[in-house]
């Protein structure tokens, strides 16, 4: 049972013990909450022992994916982090800008294995002014990222790590990977013609994680409702 297509506005008071087990719902504090009927029914099957994805058994690397600790680098190997990070999902980075006050912006992103690496045009024709985001992040590297699924229940990569600032002439090479990934080939050709003229630069931004955490809802919870410790 895939719960994904519960109406957004079904809301109803409901009990959250268990009519069965008569036990307290490990996922919250308060006896009785108004919920979306899909996490309800969710938090339920997972009390019963039902898995959120019955199609994907576990394999030995899940289980031992399972026993590691949010903040291990070791969990960019596992199948959910190499899984999206290697898909067309954009990659949300926040960082806090010269002013301050933070910001979170979608992004194109390449992951090369050691590093994720973004792009930002800093200098060309159509730009008429140098971009906030690499000065902000010279002068504070601390960053976050996310990449994460649509889908109910779903999939989250979260990345800490800082970033370096590099000016390129010309498309940065992981550009232009990351376009050929999210635009098809044919398409990023017709991208790479029209952005690649005389005077053209772009801010390279890596970003080297330093603390990975994962969470699927299913194998992998959040620590404070009984799930992985952070």
């Amino acid at each position: 049972m895939r719960l994904r297509h519960a109406p957004p506005k079904m809301r109803r008071p409901i009990s959250l013990v268990d009519p069965e087990k008569e036990k307290w719902c490990p996922m919250l504090e308060k006896e009785r909450a108004i919920l979306p009927l899909a996490v309800i029914q969710y938090y339920r099957l997972r009390m019963r022992g039902f898995s959120a994805r019955p199609w994907i058994k576990r394999s030995r690397q899940g289980e031992t994916t399972m026993a590691i600790p949010q903040g291990d680098l070791k969990l960019l190997d596992s199948d959910m982090a190499k899984r999206l990070l290697n898909s067309n999902i954009p990659a949300r980075l926040a960082y806090i800008a010269k002013d301050g006050t933070p910001r979170v912006i979608p992004t194109w992103f390449y992951w090369d294995g050691n590093e994720i690496v973004m792009a930002t045009f800093s200098a060309g024709p159509q730009v008429t002014h140098y971009p906030a985001r690499p000065a902000a992040l010279r002068e504070n590297p601390a960053v976050a990222i996310t990449i994460d699924t649509d889908a109910f229940p779903p999939e989250v990569l979260l990345i800490r790590g800082e970033a370096s600032v590099t000016e390129v002439d010309g498309l940065v090479p992981e550009f232009k990977e990351s376009a050929r990934r999210y635009l098809g080939e044919e398409a990023a050709k017709a991208f790479f013609e029209q952005n690649s003229k005389p005077g053209v630069r772009m801010a390279r931004i890596a970003v080297r994680p330093t603390w990975v955490g994962i969470i699927d809802f299913d194998t992998r919870l959040p620590s404070h409702v009984g799930g992985v410790a952070a």
